[in-house]
């Protein structure tokens, strides 16, 4: 055995990959191909135009991000011609026949035609970016009073809504557009909804793209696939010339383990981004990501249903993403499937442009299952035909209950991450055990509505059914949430054993909150049973249509999954078996339930305080001690084995902590 190991090793080789042919290959492929199981592929300096694929257990290791760059575009020829005031327009070469999805000019993105028009910086302001339906919209038809005054007609547009309750949205072609009575049809059903009366999808947002009538502004692209004509009107209504480039490669790196373990590092990827398949103890370290990835359409969700996007993804066990920077990408930002995985050192900014909850900045605990079959340890027959009747328990990663098993993640962490800029819910789990920790996230919620920071999900796992089970406990730690435009921290329906302690949240539903959104603000919110929330500081949510700073339902409801049917158990009592101590706030909301001290969830002192009162030393420099003075100072409630001295998140025998990423400059 021991001849074996050392055999193995001395075989292991590093080989240099140089794009003046002096290294041992001029193309990362060519020394992938050739590498053997446990090499290197030390790759130079240079932009990699290579969609690059591995099954070998093997390393590509870049020369530093600044240095090693996969990059997913082209250059369009400077073959232009003016077509009508400063749009420029080519036939595009047989090479370059792609639909592409991203256009870049100076590396910078731009966007395709659309209505309302919108630039990069737009993306995440639902009052530029996106239109406001009126009374009259019912599902199946937008009615807008604006459409006739574009001039556009708007048949076989694509129509990107985000309506009713605003958590999901959806692209359809527009059909039956109609000047005169400002209306426009698509096909029905879109998964999850269903007929509602006027007066709800007053407030859905929608915009229109994807004709070429919609050019109509600087920084705006078509392209025809039918002639292969691409429209540009440039940032500047200067000429293209060669500035412009083009999406053509969605994977800069697809590695599916069939042997050892894959690794790729110290590389930064433009346009393009990376996917790991059925790996285990495979790594992504080092790496700095922008544009890595875009879908026009909503396809997996559209009738017949396409393909999901391409995605920054890590699926298999024991894996681990690292020292990471990703900005700039419309649907999500880093999804992890499996078990034991690890995400560290992670920035991740300006994400989930479409406003849905299928696409968070980071995902974890779910994947691919047929809730049908995925889920067999349920204690009764009774709410099975609700568990059947889902199409998926991973959001958009369903897919088909015929084609896919049950494939849920446990005991994954999430740590060190700054997640900022995102159009629906930030960090978002599953039920399945999990940790977040030292996370900093802000600025969310910026296009749906009912999101949250860090979202315990209420799509069905066995949690829900197994209080106590080990793979069911989640614990959220020394995090920092705040100006969220809705609720900061949230164990949605039927969670069950949420651990939070020492978490800092303030700025919940302002100062951005969207007016049409019809769900409230809240700094905690948490539903089910058996939780432990301890030493917790919350301030500043805001009093406008607020269900409250901390909100614990004791009112009945799930857990189970789904109750008060007449498939399902009664719907019961919540949270009569959490512990709330030590949690600084201005009020508690049990949402129609007993108060806390009537119930056995309570155990210790909340402090009913407003920011004023609670006497911080510097909150706007980040500093949430409580001063001498402050009525949380050395008021903690000790239970069981926590022994806390302050009210509140910061408490003076531990050491010093600071949520959010490590390694870049906006950390």
């Amino acid at each position: 055995m021991l001849q074996t190991v050392i055999a193995s090793a001395v075989l292991a080789a590093v080989h240099t990959v140089e794009k003046d042919s002096s290294g041992s290959f001029s193309s990362i492929q060519g020394c992938v191909d050739a590498a053997n199981e446990g090499d290197t592929c030390k790759v130079g300096t240079g932009v990699w135009k290579e969609e690059v694929v591995s099954s070998k257990g093997i390393t590509i290791e870049g020369s530093g991000p600044e240095q090693t760059k996969f990059d997913g575009t082209e250059t369009v020829p400077d073959n232009w011609k003016l077509w009508k005031g400063d749009i420029y327009v080519q036939e595009l070469p047989p090479s370059l026949h792609f639909d592409t999805q991203e256009l870049f000019v100076d590396n910078t993105f731009i966007t395709e035609a659309r209505w309302p028009n919108a630039k990069l910086e737009d993306m995440l302001n639902v009052t530029k970016a996106w239109n406001t339906v009126a009374r009259g919209t019912v599902y199946g038809r937008i009615f807008d009073p604006e459409l006739n005054k574009t001039g556009i007609d708007w048949n076989g547009a694509i129509a990107t809504m985000n309506l009713d309750k605003r958590v999901l949205s959806f692209t359809r072609t527009v059909v039956n557009y109609s000047a005169s009575t400002n209306t426009f049809n698509y096909q029905i059903p879109l998964q999850g909804e269903k007929n509602r009366t006027e007066g709800q999808y007053v407030g859905s947002r929608y915009f229109l793209s994807g004709i070429l009538a919609a050019l109509d502004a600087p920084g705006e692209w078509y392209l025809d696939t039918n002639e292969w004509k691409l429209y540009i009107w440039t940032p500047d209504s200067k000429p293209p010339g060669s500035r412009v480039s083009m999406k053509m490669r969605d994977l800069c790196f697809l590695g599916t383990q069939k042997s050892g373990p894959l690794s790729v590092a110290s590389a930064s990827f433009f346009g393009c981004t990376f996917t790991m398949q059925n790996c285990t103890g495979c790594s992504a370290t080092d790496l700095v990501l922008t544009y890595p990835s875009y879908t026009r359409r909503i396809e997996f969700s559209e009738i017949p249903s396409g393909p999901m996007p391409n995605i920054t993804m890590m699926h298999g066990n024991g894996n681990t993403i690292s020292k990471i920077s990703l900005k700039y990408s419309n649907h999500g930002g880093i999804l992890v499937i499996g078990s034991n995985n690890t995400i560290e050192d992670a920035l991740v900014v300006s994400t989930d442009w479409l406003g849905t909850l299928d696409f968070p900045p980071i995902q974890i605990g779910f994947g691919p299952s047929n809730c049908g079959k995925g889920i067999d340890d349920s204690p009764t027959n009774e709410i099975a035909p609700f568990i059947k009747d889902l199409k998926h328990c991973g959001h958009w990663l369903g897919g088909t209950p015929d084609k896919l098993t049950a494939v849920m993640g446990t005991n994954n962490v999430i740590r060190h991450v700054t997640v900022t800029e995102f159009g629906n819910s930030g960090i978002v789990t599953s039920q399945l055990s999990c940790e977040v920790s030292y996370a900093h996230v802000s600025m969310g919620g910026m296009i749906g509505c009912d999101h949250a920071g860090i979202h315990a999900d209420n799509l069905p796992t066995p949690c829900m059914y197994k209080a106590g089970s080990s793979n069911c406990t989640k614990s959220f730690h020394h995090n920092v949430v705040h100006d969220c435009r809705e609720k900061c921290m949230r164990g949605d329906d039927a969670s069950l054993n949420i651990t939070m302690h020492n978490n800092i949240v303030y700025n919940c539903g302002t100062p951005n909150r969207d007016p049409l959104c019809g769900q409230a603000a809240a700094g905690v919110i948490l539903k089910g049973d058996y939780h432990l929330l301890y030493d917790i500081t919350i301030f500043n949510v805001s009093t406008e249509r607020s269900q409250g700073e901390f909100v614990p339902f004791t009112s009945k409801g799930p857990p189970p999954p789904a109750c008060g049917r007449p498939t399902t158990p009664p719907c019961v009592p919540q949270n009569i078996h959490s512990t709330f101590f030590n949690i600084a706030s201005k009020e508690i909301d049990t949402k129609g339930g007993p108060p806390l001290n009537q119930t056995a969830s309570f155990t210790g002192a909340i402090l009913e305080i407003q920011l004023p009162e609670m006497e911080l030393e510097d909150p706007e420099n980040g500093n949430f001690a409580p001063k001498s003075t402050s009525p949380m100072y050395m008021k903690g409630i000790s239970h069981g084995a926590v022994k806390s001295k302050n009210v509140g998140a910061i408490q003076p025998d531990e050491p010093s902590w600071k949520a959010g990423c490590i390694s870049f400059p906006e950390c």
